[in-house]
């Protein structure tokens, strides 16, 4: 799978000459700090030198798991200089995941920082630890002679959902990398005047296009923290705090910048990709930009393969190829379909990845040796996504032929969710589905049946092991007992029977408790209006009962709307996820507005009221 061996010149190179042109630029924005392009690239090279004196050569991989910071972009760099491709581990994801990657994909040393060594010492890692905090790399030199970069030299390896209930490691060598680089500096475009927004996980590789583009063509980068990433309001700040002129993002994404109040600027360039998205999306941000792009591109194939400009009231299609790639529409005897007609997707040509690191039989499933015999590439990568050409050449997405899914901008294996379920030792047969109409609404919905009828697994249960196993948002909305699951014909689990029930029916309102005060009645309306579910207790939890991190957002902003009140994303997600807890806080926040006429007049009514109706209100001493 690996290309031809030949000289490149990597995105790290340019890199360096954008510093050496200049030095006192900002890189990068982040909070309170800035970086410049000399000081990114001095630490990048005292931390290349830390790796090089641990024994890390040409070839080897090396583990990323830092907290979100400018450092994380050094850390980045620095492996790519020392002739290594770097593995990102999210220390959000489960110990078990994360001991997984690190071992399958025999990394020689973990990048880390103070902080975070205690929790990754308690892994069952073998590799080399270094703290790029630690004095072993601050008493490095700040010059680096870069190793030599070839071609077919892995940049990174990401690791993404598997259907075989493990992750898989994505190979990109350095000429992807750079091809992509290229392609995107011509077509979106960008400028060294341009700020982008770096607002994804490097565990996502949509994140190579925000750390690597603008780094290579000096432009600077606006790094948000991990606590803007589902706060629409904060988000929106940031674009205006630093000026952000392109940004990229998922659907879901920028519906939450909408829902926020988000209103950008004809300055800025947005870039939408990572999942489906409609034309209502497309034309509300038409009237938040200078240019809307839509991207298309599985990981495998280098970030984005396909990109199109999206003209307002246009259809949204995922246009044409980006530089040095093919695409074909096949039907299953694999000749390519008639115009109009729907096939899947392939992808050739200079983005193709080296396949998965270590699994030669998954890498032989989906790279197939090219059946038309036609352009740059030997090996074509099997999408799984059904497409149609229209007449104007343009290629129209129409779904996904297996159970490989894209929810909030995450491609996930919903077998892969599956496999973890039905380990649980009191779960028969799982199946995972998605539900839901909108598009920024939809959930993973959870069906099992028990293995038998007192061995029964609770909802909580299941929960704990999926969050003990997976990524926060592999972990379903609902989980719903069956006594059987529907079948097809031929005996299938019939999944379009499941995806036309509606979860919330299921024993939801066990355990009911009805509202006992004002503020819980009008919460209780706002929760059943958010999360399309009817008879919300006060001591349901909201994501128990389908809430994930968009919908937070949203009830977030109802309620400061509604209340007039400054409740924050965070205060929400920690401390009011029931309805009964939510209420203290608005209470709480409520009394914190009064002017001190108002609280003498509370306090006064509070003295004429009965004991036990007193007790019951929040304290306002």
């Amino acid at each position: 799978m690996l290309k031809k061996a030949e000289t490149v010149v990597p995105v790290i190179q340019s890199i360096e000459e954008q510093a050496g042109v200049r030095p006192e630029k900002i890189a990068v924005y982040f909070k309170d700090r800035v970086v410049t392009y000399s000081k990114l690239l001095e630490r990048a090279n005292q931390i290349a030198n830390a790796l090089e004196k641990s024994g890390i050569v040409m070839g080897d991989l090396v583990g990323i798991y830092m907290n979100r910071t400018p450092d994380i972009v050094a850390a980045v760099i620095a492996v790519q200089k020392a002739g290594a491709a770097y593995v990102p581990l999210d220390p959000g994801y489960p110990k078990s995941r994360l001991e997984y990657i690190a071992g399958e994909s025999r990394m020689k040393a973990v990048l880390t920082e103070t902080g975070l060594t205690g929790r990754l010492r308690s892994f069952s890692i073998d590799c080399t630890e270094i703290d790029v905090f630690s004095d072993q790399v601050r008493n490095e030199s700040k010059e680096y002679a870069d190793a030599v970069i070839q071609a077919d030299t892995r940049a990174y390896v990401i690791y993404t959902s598997g259907s075989t209930g493990n992750p898989k490691g994505v190979q990109i060598t350095h000429g992807s990398l750079s091809n992509f680089i290229g392609s995107m500096t011509r077509e979106p475009g960008i400028t060294d005047r341009d700020v982008v927004l770096f607002h994804t996980t490097i565990c996502f590789d949509i994140s190579i296009l925000e750390m690597f583009l603008p780094l290579a063509n000096g432009a600077s980068i606006a790094m948000d923290a991990l606590e803007s990433g589902a706060d629409g309001e904060i988000l929106a700040r940031i674009f205006e705090e630093y000026g952000v002129t392109m940004a990229q993002g998922t659907a879901s994404m920028w519906s939450l910048l909408l829902d926020a109040g988000f209103t950008g600027g004809d300055d800025l360039k947005i870039l939408c990709g990572g999942e489906a998205w409609s034309e209502g999306l497309a034309a509300r941000l038409s009237d938040c930009c200078g240019s809307l792009w839509n991207m298309y591109g599985p990981t495998e194939t280098t970030v984005w393969s396909m990109v199109n400009r999206i003209e307002k009231n246009a259809p949204v299609t995922l246009g044409k190829p980006v530089d040095n790639t093919q695409i074909y529409i096949l039907d299953e005897n694999m000749n390519e379909v008639e115009r109009g007609a729907v096939g899947e997707l392939y992808i050739g040509g200079a983005g193709i990845s080296a396949g998965y690191a270590g699994r030669p039989d998954l890498t032989a499933e989906r790279f197939i040796p090219n059946p038309l015999g036609k352009g740059l590439s030997e090996y074509i990568y099997k999408t799984g996504d059904l497409v149609k050409k229209r007449e104007n050449g343009d290629v129209e997405y129409i779904g996904r032929a297996d159970f490989q899914i894209k929810l909030r901008g995450y491609r996930i294996e919903l077998e892969e969710i599956e496999h973890v379920l039905e380990s649980h030792r009191y779960v028969k047969q799982a199946a995972v589905v998605v539900w839901g109409e909108e598009e920024n609404d939809k959930k993973l919905v959870a069906y099992y049946t028990a293995a038998g009828d007192y061995l029964k697994p609770t909802p909580a249960e299941l929960r704990r092991q999926l969050e003990e196993a997976l990524p926060e948002y592999m972990v379903p909305s609902f989980f719903c007992e069956l006594e059987e699951f529907p079948l097809t014909l031929v005996k299938k689990i019939d999944r379009r029977a499941l995806m036309e029930q509606n979860p919330a029916d299921f024993d939801h309102s066990a355990g009911y408790t009805a509202p006992a005060t004002d503020t819980e009645l009008e919460l209780e309306a706002i929760w059943e209006q958010i999360l399309g579910i009817d008879k919300i207790g006060i001591h349901d939890n909201f994501l128990d009962i389908g809430g994930h991190s968009l919908l937070a957002n949203r009830m977030v902003i109802v309620i400061n709307k509604k209340y007039d009140i400054k409740l924050t994303l965070l205060e929400f997600l920690t401390d009011g996820m029931t309805i009964f807890e939510l209420a203290k806080i608005v209470e709480e926040k409520l009394i914190e507005s009064l002017g001190e006429d108002e609280i003498a007049a509370m306090l006064q009514q509070l003295n004429s009221m009965p004991g036990e109706e007193a007790d019951a209100l929040p304290d306002i001493q």
